[in-house]
């Protein structure tokens, strides 16, 4: 299921980590198209899954799928 596969990628990535004395936390945007639902070219599915990440990014760490636009 790739909304699980996302929302887990997102929880990990988010898990802080110590270098040094520093406490380091990274976030996630995640965008995501399918074949063939919204494109049977790789050059368009990349093209909207930027698009959908973008619009993850503004959600502040978050996915997005191109249909959801």
């Amino acid at each position: 299921d790739v909304k699980r596969l996302a929302a887990r990628m997102i929880a990990e990535v988010r898990i802080p980590y110590e270098i040094g004395s520093n406490e380091i936390s990274i976030s996630m945007s995640i965008g995501i198209s399918s074949f063939p639902d919204n494109a049977d070219q790789a050059v368009d599915l990349v093209k909207q899954a930027d698009d959908a990440m973008y619009r993850a990014k503004r959600k502040k760490g978050m996915y997005c799928f191109y249909d959801e636009l």
